[in-house]
């Protein structure tokens, strides 16, 4: 995929002031920016059914969703806030923007969720949000800060795993046109404390209140690369991409192949904490020793699944055998209904309701009759009847 992007800014000049013991700044940034994508969709990354050449339909959405041209167009405000009086201070950081391609614009295969549309296409978030205050400790400089706050630790930016992950990572923000570097981090409900325990070492501690996850690209959006792990993804579907994943299937009446997704695991909001202590060493030119300590919960997820039901499997066996019985009918002379009875006779007499039957010994007599491949096709819905019995579901371990 080729994309390019056109951004035009304009910051107002940063409005600073001091009356006495009070004192403030306040900065506002308005953008506009645009993309475009210039080239197809490569088949490579899209699923067989779509006309591609993937062997699966879980991560092709995103770029069948958006033809060549316009991509985003965005209207962007970021505004900080600082005040500060004698030793104590609060800053504040507020950012939304308008989409107006995502949020109102018309998808060339699947519509954005809301949730989605609540990611990529317009949001208003107050981002940090503390307090902080100075004061001496032992005759030696301190600093305390509480509330929503980035705090960064090492020299890693984006690695991921390193110490540096106290804040999750935003993706999907620093995908808007116009986006900078420290709107990838989000802010996080934190209480530093930092002392300069001699004129050469300081010690940082940390105990975070609030626990957030990495927010990734939703299943849908450009440049997303898969289309259920994230904000409005529900299904993942089985079957190679020998059948679509749009829900359409002429004999069921909901996504055919799809495992449903269940409730996300989270991370509990305390027990994470860390300490860091520093060693500035002139004689080495000027060299900064850290020494790191953190516990905290984890920022990426794991994906998990819990398997089919005996009452799946049962189903789709006996779906599989009523399909081969209406077959079997049809190939010793019956007519198309005479052998869909047949099938759902032994259907039904196995324990399947008169709908799971009819959908078999149909879906089996009409496929053999127009030419296709009907042990495929009761090979998919008796995945199907089974896939529907288990869910996948996002765990974030501690």
């Amino acid at each position: 995929m080729i994309a390019i992007t056109v951004l035009a800014t304009s910051p107002a000049p940063a409005k600073d002031f001091q009356k006495g013991n009070l004192s403030g700044s306040w900065d506002t940034t308005l953008s506009w920016g645009a993309q475009f994508r210039l080239d197809d969709p490569d088949p490579a990354i899209i699923g067989l059914p779509e006309g591609g050449s993937a062997f699966s339909v879980n991560g092709d959405d995103g770029n069948l969703n958006y033809e060549t041209g316009i991509i985003s167009n965005v209207l962007k405000l970021t505004t900080e806030l600082e005040l500060g009086y004698k030793n104590v201070g609060t800053f504040v950081r507020f950012r939304g923007f308008y989409d107006e391609e995502n949020e109102d614009g018309e998808r060339a295969r699947k519509p954005l969720t809301q949730d989605a549309k609540d990611r990529i296409g317009s949001r208003a978030d107050i981002l940090d949000a503390f307090v902080w205050g100075k004061f001496s400790l032992g005759g030696r400089p301190a600093e305390i800060r509480m509330g929503e706050q980035v705090l960064s630790w090492g020299e890693s930016t984006f690695i991921q795993g390193g110490i540096n992950t106290i804040n999750p990572v935003d993706v999907s923000a620093i995908r808007v046109p116009g986006a900078e570097l420290r709107e990838a981090l989000t802010p996080e409900g934190m209480v530093t404390f930092s002392l300069g325990t001699s004129e050469n070492t300081s010690l940082e501690l940390l105990y975070l209140y609030d626990w957030g996850r990495t927010k990734i690209d939703p299943p849908g959006s450009y440049w997303s690369s898969q289309d259920f792990a994230g904000n409005g993804g529900s299904h993942v579907f089985l079957g190679f991409g020998d059948f679509p994943d749009d829900g359409v299937f002429p004999f069921t009446d909901r996504p055919f192949l799809g495992v449903p997704r269940a409730e996300s695991v989270f991370a509990d909001d305390g027990g994470q904490y860390g300490a860091a202590f520093r060693v500035f060493i002139p004689s080495w030119n000027g060299t900064e020793l850290g020494f790191y300590y953190l516990n905290f919960h984890s920022r990426l997820p794991t994906i998990n699944g819990t398997t089919g039901t005996l009452a799946g499997a049962l189903t789709a066996s006996r779906m599989g055998n009523a399909g081969v019985a209406a077959l079997t009918a049809l190939a010793g002379g019956a007519g198309r209904d005479q052998a869909i009875a047949a099938g759902v006779l032994n259907g039904v007499l196995a324990g399947l309701t008169t709908l799971e039957a009819g959908v078999a010994a149909q879906a089996a007599v009409d496929t053999a009759l127009a030419g296709g491949d009907p042990t495929a096709v009761l090979t998919g819905l008796g995945s199907d009847a089974f896939g529907a019995t288990a869910n996948y579901f996002l765990a974030y371990p501690e």
